[in-house]
């Protein structure tokens, strides 16, 4: 069998721990991406939670808007049946007191 000279061992061990170093460095660099992107999926969510709360507060407030229009002409229809009503009454009052 043949030896393996210890030049050669340093030579290998050498180019590992430089692997090693690196794939170290990858690994810290991944996870402070990982970290900075959990913080931003964290604001994302929150920032979510705070548009949806906006448009749910807009949406009950053009629901109210939408609705006036419609309460408008229900008063309406309500005071000229009223006053149809008054007329007609008074028309017959005058008629029977009249004559």
């Amino acid at each position: 069998m043949d030896t393996v000279s210890k030049e050669y061992c340093a030579a290998n061990h050498k180019v590992v721990d430089e692997r090693f170093e690196r794939d170290l460095e990858r690994i810290r660099s991944m996870e402070e991406l990982t970290r900075k992107l959990s913080d931003l999926t964290i604001e994302m969510q929150q920032m979510i939670k705070r548009h949806d709360e906006e448009l749910k507060d807009q949406n009950s407030r053009i629901f109210a808007l939408e609705k006036r229009p419609g309460q408008l002409l229900d008063k309406m229809i309500n005071a000229v049946i009223s006053l149809l009503i008054g007329g007609f009454g008074g028309l017959i009052i005058n008629m029977i007191v009249g004559g």
